[in-house]
């Protein structure tokens, strides 16, 4: 009987858990709608998400050949100019912040959207720019993927 217990009350914790991180990247997208400075306009939230949650819409949802920067594989402390491609695209996931260590920004500039990921000293980053193509979508036009940024 205690098995039993300890089993469902684990199962709760658990479900509790995944809901909780769930509904943080939830409400931090939300909050920066909210966010007067930022002014996300609720169709693009409703993108974002969606966007993240289902591969073949994000697939559909990004102008190929996608313009960006990519690290260099030579010199791991570059960063390349370069088109990303839909047969060898890796399907984004929703934004973890790992802790606390990595913060997200946005831009909204009439209808272009620009996302910032960085972490806590900003010496890595990445950038998405989000374009608007209609009243309730967007493509992701540019794709500046996580990179080591030198001081200049």
């Amino acid at each position: 009987m205690k098995v039993t217990y300890a089993i469902i009350f684990s199962a709760i914790i658990i479900v509790l858990i995944s809901c909780k991180g769930e509904n943080n990247s939830t409400s931090e997208i939300e909050a920066a709608y909210n966010d007067r400075n930022n002014q996300l306009p609720a169709t693009f939230v409703k993108f974002y998400k969606q966007f993240h949650e289902d591969s073949i819409f994000q697939i559909e949802h990004i102008q190929f050949p996608l313009a960006g920067l990519a690290i260099d594989t030579n010199n791991q402390d570059l960063s390349v100019d370069t088109f990303w491609q839909a047969d060898t695209w890796k399907i984004h996931q929703p934004f973890n912040d790992y802790g606390g260590t990595f913060k997200r920004e946005y831009r909204n500039m009439k209808g272009l959207i620009i996302e910032y990921i960085a972490n806590s000293t900003g010496d890595f980053r990445m950038e998405r720019r989000f374009l608007s193509t209609s009243e309730e979508s967007y493509n992701l036009i540019y794709y500046a993927e996580m990179r080591r940024v030198l001081p200049q």
